[in-house]
């Protein structure tokens, strides 16, 4: 069974609920079976966030690892910059979840046990019951819908910030994936399918984010709650476009190899 595990964090203004949740994770792994990392990656954050990791560090028993992006990208590129990180450190399994602590710590255990202990190559939560404002669950409604329809995608959460994969199988499909994707989640949900690799679903709960403001900050300050924010409809038409370029581009032939060279090494890697 793999043993050590790094946990791919991105975060942005997080210094209101980030040490609550790092503490809550520490928490469920203190007695895990080897070795853990927590890989926070900031996207230049403005709010105080990397003082308050550092004086979390030395109060938690696992590893803090804490990188900065170049400049504030958004929520896709430093998903990918904690991706990449936490492969770094070697770890046999990675694990990611957003730095906005929507996840319970006991959920995000399993997630990682899930993996551990079974045959499959990815495990991917599936929200029970968003805690998010109404447009965002309409808007992730509507993606599964297109991705069912246009490439038979069966995950229920394609782009649930909440996943683990066997490090040999993640390290091929990042390389598969647009260094500036915004959602690169759901292309690793697509070339998993692809890939015909095995895919654990498993229920999860759902929370507001931790900390003062419920909603966070990505998208913007908000005057109403029924608006949708301007910057999310922006986000949304990019990743709309992104994704049919990604799917026309998936049929190439060197992609088709990729994704061969990851379904030998779920026969080969640390799953057999």
């Amino acid at each position: 069974m793999p043993k050590s595990l790094a946990l791919a964090i991105p975060a942005y203004n997080e210094a209101d609920g980030i040490h609550g949740f790092l503490n809550e994770l520490d928490l469920y792994f203190k007695d895990w079976d080897g070795e853990v990392t927590f890989v926070v990656a900031d996207d230049r954050s403005t709010d105080g966030m990397l003082d308050v990791l550092e004086e979390l560090r030395p109060t938690i028993d696992a590893e803090l690892k804490v990188v900065t992006t170049e400049r504030n990208g958004g929520h896709g590129p430093t998903v990918l910059r904690a991706y990449r990180e936490a492969l770094a450190t070697g770890a046999e399994l990675t694990l990611q979840v957003d730095g906005d602590g929507q996840f319970d710590g006991r959920d995000i255990r399993r997630v990682a046990e899930d993996l551990a202990n079974s045959g499959a190559d990815v495990a991917i939560g599936a929200r029970r019951q968003r805690e998010d404002p109404w447009f965002r669950k309409v808007l992730t409604r509507l993606l599964r819908l297109f991705l069912q329809q246009r490439v038979g995608l069966r995950v229920r959460d394609p782009n649930c910030p909440l996943r683990a994969y066997r490090s040999q199988v993640l390290k091929v499909l990042l390389d598969l994936v647009p260094p500036d994707a915004a959602v690169p989640n759901v292309y690793l949900a697509i070339l998993a399918e692809r890939a015909d690799l095995a895919v654990a679903e498993l229920i999860v709960e759902h929370r507001e984010r931790r900390g003062d403001a419920a909603q966070g900050t990505m998208w913007g300050k908000q005057q109403r709650k029924v608006m949708i924010p301007k910057r999310l409809l922006v986000f949304v038409w990019r990743a709309l476009q992104e994704c049919r370029a990604f799917l026309r581009t998936a049929q190439h032939a060197d992609v088709v190899a990729a994704v061969a060279q990851a379904r030998a090494t779920r026969g080969t890697g640390e799953s057999a």
